[in-house]
């Protein structure tokens, strides 16, 4: 669902893969066929041939999106008529992974797979289609933290219960703060560290 995540680990965002438009409202049943040649044939090269689809990040997706997902899949696969019409994405095998405690999709947050969608015709489907999904996987593994205390903090953020001593522990990684234990980048392993600014000046400033 991210742009930035995609390019870290090689793939795409589900609009680009499937040619979606950024509109998730559409005035339209037939816009499928309003797009012009180049999405129409990335959406074959993508869509025609995988037999599995994982959307990352899916607490990010809308009941839209679900929608209009399953109607580019049909669209694709309608020539060769072995799957049935009234099969979500006809039949392609699709893998939601993420967090519903993470981010919610940006800028429509009633739409959530996980919430009660408005009544227009895209939300009821899309949310039709989310409730079929009937296997699910919980992860319980942490791999990433080995610091109890860190992961209590990340559960309490995770649930929006931070403490006040969570937060003050948090605020104890800005550098900028009194109490931030600053390591020496000069030294391993923080010399070889990739530093992750959220603008281009602080990039800029920092090198």
């Amino acid at each position: 669902m991210s742009g930035v995540t995609a390019s870290l680990v090689g793939e795409t965002t589900l609009h680009w893969l499937a040619g979606l438009p950024a509109r998730s409202v559409l005035q339209s049943d037939i816009w499928p066929d309003n797009l012009g040649k180049d999405i129409k044939d990335c959406r074959i090269f993508n869509l025609l041939l995988p037999s599995w689809i994982a959307i990352d990040e899916v607490g990010m997706c809308t009941v839209d999106l679900i929608t209009l997902l399953s109607q580019v899949a049909g669209k694709v696969h309608a020539s060769d008529g072995s799957v049935d019409s009234t099969t979500p994405f006809r039949g392609l095998n699709m893998m939601l992974m993420g967090d519903f405690h993470q981010f919610p999709p940006v800028g429509n947050s009633k739409a959530a797979l996980d919430s009660n969608p408005l009544s227009r015709k895209t939300t009821i489907i899309g949310k039709a289609i989310y409730t079929q999904f009937q296997t699910v996987i919980n992860l319980t593994q942490q791999w990433h933290i080995r610091d109890s205390r860190w992961i209590e903090i990340i559960q309490n953020a995770r649930q929006g219960e931070c403490t006040q001593e969570d937060i003050e522990e948090i605020r104890k990684l800005v550098i900028a703060r009194p109490g931030c234990d600053v390591p020496d980048f000069t030294k391993e392993p923080w010399n070889d560290a990739i530093l992750v600014t959220p603008r281009n000046a602080v990039c800029a400033a920092w090198n």
